[in-house]
């Protein structure tokens, strides 16, 4: 090490709606390949599936009205 060595640390926080048309009525995420509704439960099970075989999951979603 030398004395020009620099560490950043970082925290970031988002949150993201779904979009709402003019009369506020709201749509469904869905996988954009399948059309399946994404959950928060199938996404993380998902998720956790490919990271335990090595790989990224990291779809495209959609939304449905």
């Amino acid at each position: 090490m030398t004395s020009s060595l620099t560490v950043n640390l970082g925290v970031n926080y988002g949150w993201q709606t779904p979009p709402a048309e003019r009369l506020g009525r709201y749509t469904f995420q869905i996988l954009r390949d399948t059309g399946e509704f994404v959950t928060a439960e199938k996404f993380l099970a998902a998720r956790r599936r490919a990271a335990e075989q090595g790989e990224i999951y990291n779809p495209e979603f959609a939304f449905l009205p």
